[in-house]
């Protein structure tokens, strides 16, 4: 990531802004200029989904990570610091952690207060939560499958306005709201996926009413649910996911609580 900042910069000194991807990152670049429009390329930012630990803090590369003129100019000016970061890319795992090093050394800080606009998922897994439901969603990350990727360009290609994160529900097909109220229940469906420190797992379930019903009681907590047939588990989560197909799981959302969440945009 360090020499390629460096290698943009030197070749395209001129821009306001620069973006660092993965090679498996699709960029929603509607929603990109709509940030971009609102944030100034003269003051010093680095900006991403911010990842790591207490130890440090930084912007996952897969996520894409947008960084002003001023910040690669301050940073690329500074040749000690820079050579000192390209000399530690040579054993160094993570680059995206490498590039938040360098910027730590010359006072530029990662500014997490947009992270929430930066995801590092496939569109079938990102994790759509109360805290960015209404706002814009930039990219997506883990798109190995050329296949995939081109899907998610054509779902995308028509898009001229911001994309935001409620939205995704809508362009990838899946069932409305109302049509949840006539079907709550979805046979071999997961609408939470993998679940994290976040999310609740309740044992010996005995059905996938009651699971609905734990989630329901939850109130704005919860936004989806499923339930494991085989081994009586019910997974609550507050975010819902698009979902793939997975045998002996139910599933659903809240669609109190969803329903909410699109007025509230």
């Amino acid at each position: 990531f360090i020499w390629g900042l460096e290698y943009i910069y030197d070749n395209l000194p001129q821009k306001k802004w620069y973006v660092i991807v993965d090679d498996d990152t699709y960029l929603v670049k509607s929603s990109l200029r709509l940030l971009l429009a609102h944030w100034d390329s003269n003051v010093p930012q680095y900006i991403g989904n911010a990842v790591g630990d207490f130890k440090g803090r930084f912007a996952h590369g897969g996520s894409a990570v947008v960084i002003s003129h001023e910040a690669a100019k301050q940073l690329l000016s500074r040749r000690d610091v820079v050579a000192a970061a390209q000399e530690h890319s040579l054993d160094e795992t993570w680059g995206d952690k490498l590039v938040a090093t360098a910027f730590q050394k010359i006072g530029v800080y990662l500014d997490e207060r947009y992270s929430h606009f930066f995801n590092g998922e496939r569109p079938n897994i990102s994790k759509m939560m109360a805290d960015r439901f209404c706002s814009p969603l930039v990219s997506f990350h883990g798109v190995a499958d050329p296949a995939e990727m081109k899907r998610i360009g054509r779902a995308f290609a028509n898009e001229r306005s911001p994309v935001f994160w409620g939205q995704l529900w809508e362009i990838y097909g899946a069932p409305s709201v109302e049509e949840f109220r006539r079907l709550p229940i979805r046979t071999g469906r997961d609408y939470v996926g993998r679940i994290d420190e976040r999310a609740k797992m309740v044992h010996a379930v005995e059905s996938a009413e009651t699971c609905l019903k734990e989630c329901e009681d939850m109130g704005k907590k919860c936004l989806a649910w499923a339930w494991v047939e085989h081994t009586l588990e019910c997974k609550l989560s507050p975010w819902m996911i698009l979902g793939e197909r997975v045998e002996g799981h139910y599933s659903g959302i809240n669609t109190g609580e969803v329903e909410k969440l699109h007025e509230s945009c």
